[in-house]
């Protein structure tokens, strides 16, 4: 017998099941029984060991219609194809726990390395969960691009623990931020900072934990009746430790520690952020459809806040387009409000967030959102030049930035040297070459308009992607045609789920000197925003749902 293999295989087992017990590891669903596991090591192209994201899925893309033999209610069916995620460790083993059964393992590590796939068939019928009795799989994901070497980093700026209505802890959080390939994150739970503490304790030089809380709104008479009645929006105040704007701070419900009466009180709550150093975002503005106007009832009433989350979260990946544009007319009509602000002179940064309540993708057994907003899907990037928190929150204030899903791709655009975030100067009849670099982590799919330039609002040039492709390095010309200060973002899409979209790059118009409005302006189509807005703006994501390649 060779001795050196024997240890090796029960110090492996040993490592493997501390890491089950470990205060990273999570109670799984498992309905079926006859569990068997499939664990394995994760490294990068240098064989270093990674944290990264582990996903079990069925293997058949369906329909799921009963589970534990319940029913699975109608838009809840197909996000029931994930059936459970894990992270590696520091070390960069994982383990996923199948029943018998053909089962889709998916190992990813956000947009900058490779997403790899396999399917395995899990045949032994014994209840057996150790690795002898398992499937070993191994993988090797490649760094495709170091965003951090050109001074770009990318966070999540709405986060749920337990501390509020999330599934997790603060440890379990700050690792699937890691396993995603995040570098900052705002925790945002509701109207409370007890977790802020022990996630500012977790900072390191790799992993930026912003404090911050979301102002979640009840209003009278509702607000006792229904303590999580939406009374004025939900907003996210970020970069604070206190609760700026509360009308009962000490109330043992957090539900009720801001009931507000009107929109002075919102604006109270803005004030009071900047007054603290902080950073103020209006959360998933028409995120419920039964309500007239979203969560934000006071449109054309406050001002000076500094960020829309433009994109809150994602549909489950690779449905049919049904259950996908569900989410993403919430997100282009907030996309559309975003633009319609910007073309009253108002400079306001755009921000993709995940609005995540539970990291691993499940939120709860009987909860529609199974991995739709689970951590850094949707992302900010932004072009700080360094991890400070000094250098970020200026980097998202000042819209110096792109966001994009968690499947990618990278967008990046520059004219002149310039970025999103800066201001040229410009004649009304100028021509502008856009430099554009879409960076994917698969390959790009053939698009018409898997690119699409945007000025004031407009969609004004298509430029198609290549199939097959993993990056295009593209050079394109505009012509201005505009008589008053304007701005360009840009939009680029690949397979579903993948988008991303750039801030604005303020075109500064004669007389030079000053971009928009010197102090807040309120577009003119304020006034409707508070009744429910049935058009489909342009912007409207793609309607596509491919699936990734198998590949390992």
């Amino acid at each position: 017998m060779n001795w050196h293999y024997l240890l090796a295989g029960i110090l492996t087992v040993l490592m493997l099941s501390t890491l089950s017990q470990s205060a990273l590891a999570r109670d799984f669903y498992n309905g079926e029984k006859n569990v068997q596991t499939i664990y394995g090591k994760i490294v990068d192209q240098d064989g270093d060991p990674l944290v990264a994201r582990a996903e079990l899925w069925y293997s058949n893309l369906s329909p799921i219609t009963q589970e534990l033999g319940e029913n699975v209610s109608e838009g809840e069916e197909w996000m029931r194809n994930l059936h459970h995620a894990t992270f590696s460790t520091q070390d960069g083993w994982y383990r996923l726990e199948a029943p018998a059964g053909e089962w889709l393992v998916r190992i990813s590590k956000g947009p900058e390395y490779t997403v790899k796939e396999a399917v395995v068939k899990i045949n032994k019928a014994a209840d057996d969960r150790s690795e002898s009795g398992g499937e070993r799989m191994d993988w090797m994901l490649s760094h495709l691009y170091d965003m951090k070497s050109l001074g770009w980093y990318s966070g999540d700026l709405h986060v749920h623990s337990s501390h509020s209505d999330g599934k997790n802890s603060i440890p379990q959080i700050v690792q699937s931020m890691r396993a995603g390939g995040l570098d900052f994150a705002a925790l945002t739970d509701h109207n409370t900072v007890a977790g802020l503490e022990e996630w500012q304790s977790l900072k390191s030089d790799d992993f930026l934990p912003i404090t911050g809380l979301e102002v979640t709104t009840a209003a009278l008479p509702n607000a006792v009746a229904n303590q999580k009645s939406k009374g004025f929006g939900h907003q996210n105040a970020i970069g604070v430790s206190n609760l700026v704007g509360a009308t009962d701070a000490e109330n043992d419900s957090i539900w009720l520690r801001y009931i507000y009466s009107g929109p002075e009180d919102v604006q109270a709550a803005i004030d009071e952020t900047h007054a603290n150093g902080g950073l103020y975002m209006l959360n998933h503005p028409f995120w419920m459809g039964g309500w007239p106007n979203g969560t934000i009832s006071t449109w054309g009433d406050i001002r000076n806040y500094d960020g829309i989350e433009v994109w809150n979260g994602w549909p489950v990946p690779f449905l049919p387009n049904e259950y996908a544009n569900r989410s993403n007319m919430d997100n282009t009509m907030a996309i559309q409000t975003w633009f319609e602000i910007l073309n009253a002179g108002n400079r306001v940064a755009g921000w993709g967030t995940s609005d995540t309540h539970d990291v691993y993708g499940l939120a709860g057994l009987n909860q529609p959102t199974r991995y739709r907003t689970v951590s850094g899907n949707a992302r900010t990037y932004v072009h700080s030049g360094d991890l400070g928190i000094n250098s970020v929150m200026s980097s998202l204030k000042s819209g110096r930035a792109f966001i994009t899903t968690g499947w990618g791709p990278i967008l990046l655009v520059d004219i002149m040297g310039k970025e999103p975030g800066d201001t040229i100067e410009v004649s009304e009849n100028e021509s502008l070459t856009l430099h554009i670099q879409v960076l994917s982590n698969r390959p790009l799919a053939d698009l018409a308009d898997g690119i699409r330039i945007i000025q004031g609002g407009q969609v004004v040039k298509k430029v198609p992607t290549e199939d097959g492709v993993m990056a295009m390095d593209v050079n394109t010309t505009i012509d201005i045609n505009s008589k008053n200060d304007t701005w360009l973002v840009v939009q680029a899409f690949n397979k579903e789920p993948s988008m991303a979209m750039t801030n604005p790059i303020f075109l500064d118009l004669p007389p030079h000197g000053m971009w928009g409005s010197t102090q807040w302006a309120f577009p003119e189509q304020a006034s409707s925003w508070n009744t429910k807005r049935d058009a489909m703006p342009v912007q409207t994501v793609q309607d596509i749902s491919l699936k990734l390649d198998k590949e390992q």
